[in-house]
């Protein structure tokens, strides 16, 4: 009975981790095939991290200021259930920004997601 508890556990853990992998990669996706560009760091946040990071599906990056060099390397190789991004997702001058953004917490404004 015990072992049944712990497999709808690990069950519903792995529902929750491909669900964030899928919204991870599927937000940054969309922007990137049509070719645009982030118009700044605090766009690239809006538009692909908020939707774990601020809705508490992803660990809050407010007020846990970073240090950039880790949040750079999180991004692009992932980390426990975040994917990683690469640089069809957000390029390089971007993530660096977007890095000192959260390094220094400065983040933009939350907004209502849809």
């Amino acid at each position: 009975m015990h072992f049944e508890g712990r497999r709808q556990s690990s069950l519903g853990w792995a529902v929750v981790i491909a669900t964030v992998a899928t919204l991870g990669i599927a937000f940054p996706l969309r922007h990137a095939e049509a070719g645009a560009k982030w118009q700044s760091a605090a766009q690239a946040y809006q538009e692909i991290c908020a939707y774990c990071h601020d809705t508490g599906v992803g660990p809050t990056l407010r007020n846990h200021p970073l240090a950039a060099s880790f949040v750079q390397h999180v991004v692009r190789h992932g980390f426990n259930a975040m994917p990683a991004f690469h640089r069809a997702d957000i390029d390089d001058h971007t993530l660096h920004q977007l890095a000192t953004l959260i390094a220094n917490d400065k983040l933009p404004a939350k907004r209502k997601l849809p």
